[in-house]
């Protein structure tokens, strides 16, 4: 969003600039952070990002297959 672009520093930059990987990983986890979603269960992440739980099978296996990557069991 803009407003990740802002806070980024990068205000009136085109919102493609948060295509490139390391500029949409911050903007993610500056959305994160803002959002207030640290330490929340996915599900309940899931549905203050999206509103519900569309696609929450697949972003289950996706964060199991990432808590692997990080050295924590899920």
């Amino acid at each position: 969003t803009e407003a990740a672009l802002v806070a980024l520093g990068l205000e009136g930059s085109n919102l493609s600039y948060l295509d490139d990987f390391q500029t949409g990983l911050l903007g993610a986890v500056w959305y994160w952070n803002t959002r207030g979603l640290k330490g929340l269960p996915l599900r309940q992440c899931t549905i203050r990002i999206n509103g519900g739980l569309n696609g929450i099978i697949q972003r289950t296996i996706y964060y199991n297959k990432a808590l692997k990557v990080l050295g924590e069991v899920p």
